[in-house]
């Protein structure tokens, strides 16, 4: 599983921006409660920069290229990329069905279908 500060570190490679630590975390946050509650259906928990960058996040490979989209998109909003925040943000949320769907039919129970005989 990646750690906050994998995440943060392979978005600051990829894409230039003014923002601190704190910020992109905050926004990972806000992916990673939406994991939590819509995926795993619980609660999640606001990160700290200081003291959570070794964290590691709920999902895992092949689905941790939501947590980079997220913070791309949110750093394309901030500085007014638009049309890059839209592609992001769709490209994200097609993560987000598909990490869904493969949750869906690894962990959860089949569905019982009973037949009434008459």
């Amino acid at each position: 599983m990646p750690t906050l500060k994998e995440i943060i570190d392979r978005v600051d490679a990829n894409k230039v921006n003014g923002f601190s630590e704190e910020e992109k975390t905050a926004w990972i946050s806000t992916a990673e409660m939406q994991i939590a509650q819509e995926i795993f259906q619980t609660d999640g928990s606001a990160y700290d920069w200081d003291t959570d960058q070794d964290t590691e996040l709920l999902l895992g490979p092949p689905f941790e290229d939501i947590y980079e989209l997220y913070l791309m998109a949110q750093i394309d909003f901030r500085q007014g990329e638009f049309n890059r925040y839209n592609n992001e943000l769709g490209q994200f949320s097609t993560r987000m069905t598909d990490a869904k769907a493969w949750y869906i039919r690894k962990y959860r129970p089949e569905k019982k279908t009973f037949r009434w005989f008459y």
